[in-house]
């Protein structure tokens, strides 16, 4: 859905695709602070309660990010009769 470069159907679909890129980058970070931690950095103070409290954070985040913009996205006029263009000629899908 979001890789093929089409996008979510409902605002539903938006504050969850939102959420999960959200997810997404906070589990790719914490990887990566991990990667940084084995290699012997030890001015990172990283704990159980940091890893889950930047997951939580970063999750909510998302969510509230996707939450304002699929409040602030308004349905074009000519999606909302049925899915034609200004020129009468049907929109692609």
């Amino acid at each position: 859905m979001i890789l093929r470069g089409s996008r979510p159907t409902t605002r539903l679909g938006l504050v969850a695709a939102g959420g999960g890129f959200g997810s997404f980058l906070i589990v790719l970070w914490e990887f990566l602070e991990y990667v940084v931690a084995k290699t012997g950095t030890s001015r990172l103070f990283l704990t159980y309660e940091d890893t889950v409290i930047d997951l939580a954070l970063s999750t909510g985040g998302g969510i509230c990010g996707a939450l304002i913009v699929a409040y602030l996205v308004r349905s074009r006029p000519s999606e909302r009769a049925g899915r034609t263009t200004g020129r009468g000629a049907a929109a692609p899908v």
